[in-house]
């Protein structure tokens, strides 16, 4: 088989396919097609022909399950492998995504710098070759594209985990519809999704637990020990946000 060059990525959140495109063209010498979602995959796959599809689990619309379980059923898709990314990383899981003919899985939150070097070994498992190659050092102007997408993504994260701990407050004192859930389960599983690939570990480990939580409420009721297992995580993580701004404007 060809050495790989060109990869499709599916991936919902904007910073996540943002930062995954640039470190996969720019550190692993890829040619990438970025897709926000699954229909628009679809939709463009034909023209592109890409050899592998990175492609997340969890999206809106269309799943990356259902994405993958469409393009099994076209000719011209069927045979290209495919990758998940996702924060679903069980034992279980894993075999269960390998049941539907994925040749890997990558585990969300994932080190930008280090993923062209994990798609390079999953494609080598694959294809049952030896490397041919080392990685090359990035040029310089690359490495400082990047640090701008993670300075970009620092200076947003606040306002956007301001806004679901402000959710989760407005939500705390009314009766919470399924769909009140779903929208907060999303932007917890977005914001824990990227916030451990840029540097923000602790929050994405408690982000992570907090989706665990909220996930049931989107088709059952929440028990009363439910909302103080939620006010107890999101104090902490309010805790944990007041510092960082502190810290920023300690510098300011």
């Amino acid at each position: 088989m060809k050495e790989l060059r060109k990869i499709m990525l599916v991936e919902d959140d904007d910073n996540i396919r943002a930062i995954a495109t640039r470190t996969l063209e720019k550190l692993g010498g890829f040619k990438v097609t970025a897709c926000p979602s699954g229909r628009d995959a679809l939709n463009q796959i034909s023209a592109d022909t890409p050899q592998l599809i990175i492609m997340d689990v969890m999206m809106p619309e269309l799943s990356g399950i259902e994405t993958l379980q469409k393009l099994k059923l076209r000719e011209d898709t069927k045979d290209i492998p495919v990758i998940f990314s996702t924060a679903r990383v069980q034992p279980s899981q894993v075999e269960e995504y390998k049941k539907m003919d994925v040749i890997g899985v990558i585990s969300k939150p994932f080190d930008p710098m280090a993923l062209g070097d994990l798609v390079k070994s999953i494609w080598l498992d694959y294809t049952t070759q030896s490397k041919s190659s080392s990685p090359k050092e990035p040029a310089k102007k690359n490495s400082e594209a990047i640090a701008s997408l993670f300075q970009a993504y620092a200076n947003s994260f606040p306002e956007k985990l301001t806004n679901i701990l402000d959710d989760w407050d407005k939500l705390h004192d009314k009766e919470i519809t399924p769909q009140d859930w779903h929208r907060l389960h999303f932007n917890v599983h977005q914001l824990g999704g990227s916030s451990g690939s840029f540097g923000f570990s602790e929050e994405s480990i408690l982000l992570r637990k907090l989706e665990n939580i909220i996930e049931p409420f989107r088709k059952s009721p929440a028990p009363p020990s439910a909302f103080k297992t939620i006010d107890e995580i999101t104090t902490e993580l309010k805790i944990k946000l007041d510092k960082r701004i502190a810290k920023k404007n300690a510098f300011l």
